[in-house]
């Protein structure tokens, strides 16, 4: 019976947010945020993630005053009623603390279409090591060793 419900279980999550294929509009103007951060290829990772867990998202950008901010979408929905039913399902399936429903009539003038074409990140940048003492800097990276004979990182 257990493998059964193994099974059913995933089937019915996948049919429950298969109905979230559809993007926020003037039709349906509800949707859940899952995630607003500055940077496109950040919100990138962030969809990536939530695909992992089923959860089929996409991402808008807005130009505020504050500056350019890609959200992370999930689901469209006519009523609020649906949308927060929706958002229920959610967040029996993730934790993020900043889940909340937005309305389309309130950024629809901030929105900028087709901005993939028009990124200011042309590519995801490579970082260096931040100039900050070593022995700091190992510690917040989770690959390094320190080698006491030769008194370098090493990666494992």
């Amino acid at each position: 019976m257990k493998n059964y419900t193994l099974l059913v279980l995933p089937l019915f999550l996948m049919l429950i947010l298969s109905s979230c294929s559809k993007e926020i509009d003037n039709e349906t103007p509800y949707a859940i945020q899952l995630k607003e951060v500055r940077s496109y290829y950040k919100a990138l990772d962030v969809q990536n993630r939530l695909e992992k867990n089923g959860i089929e998202s996409y991402i808008l950008s807005e130009e505020t005053n504050d500056g350019n901010w890609y959200r992370v979408l999930s689901g469209a929905e006519q009523s609020i009623t649906d949308i927060n039913k929706y958002k229920k399902k959610l967040e029996n399936i993730i934790s993020i603390d900043d889940i909340r429903i937005i309305n389309f009539q309130k950024i629809k003038e901030n929105l900028v279409l087709d901005f993939e074409e028009k990124l200011f990140e042309g590519k995801r940048l490579k970082s260096s090591k931040p100039n900050i003492p070593e022995k700091i800097y190992c510690q917040t990276v989770f690959y390094c060793q320190f080698s006491r004979l030769d008194k370098k990182y090493k990666k494992i």
